[in-house]
């Protein structure tokens, strides 16, 4: 069992109005698994079970003296982390952490058009480093600090190929405090 903090950042633009900046803390769980190849490197895999959902975000236009409401809404789902760890003998129970990281992007928007733009995935990488304690019956603790950054996407609205949504400059900063048992 796995609980970490996730800060997350980045900047969406739509076609035709002011980019937008958006900063959010999150507290998440996920769930790892991990082998250890030799006493200095192993390959994990961490996953996410549940996603990560933003603010609504609503835009008011007013045309000709009518106003229509358009708002939007992301979920982060699937978060999939692939790493690697080395452990740094000469500091004993430090890590170094590096992985490829994977999301898929759910897009939630009510457009006074009918429009949508359709869901993505993104994918980056994550560094890290932290420290592992040995407890007692083969379980372990570790404290983690780790910067994730998480390649741009655009998309175009499916009834008017002259709007688009892009979302770049996704990164985050992390905590993590990680309970696990060895077998």
């Amino acid at each position: 069992l796995m609980q970490k903090s996730i800060s997350i950042s980045g900047i969406v633009t739509r076609s035709g109005f002011k980019n937008r900046s958006k900063s959010n803390l999150y507290g998440i769980g996920s769930i790892f698994a991990e082998v250890q190849f030799t006493d200095v490197v192993g390959i994990g895999l961490d996953y996410v079970p549940h996603s990560l959902d933003t603010e609504t975000t609503e835009n008011v236009q007013t045309d000709g003296g009518s106003s229509v409401t358009n708002t939007v809404q992301v979920d982060f789902e699937n978060l999939a982390t692939l790493y690697a760890t080395l452990q740094i003998p000469a500091l004993e129970g430090l890590y170094a952490k590096v992985g490829y990281v994977q999301v898929d992007v759910i897009t939630n928007e009510n457009l006074a058009t009918g429009g949508a733009y359709g869901d993505t995935e993104l994918d980056g990488y994550t560094l890290g480093l932290g420290y592992q304690r040995d407890i007692q019956n083969d379980t372990f603790v570790r404290v983690e600090a780790n910067y994730m950054e998480l390649d741009g996407a655009s998309l175009t609205n499916q009834n008017d190929s002259t709007k688009s949504v892009t979302a770049d400059g996704i990164t985050g900063y992390g905590a993590r405090l990680s309970i696990g048992k060895s077998f």
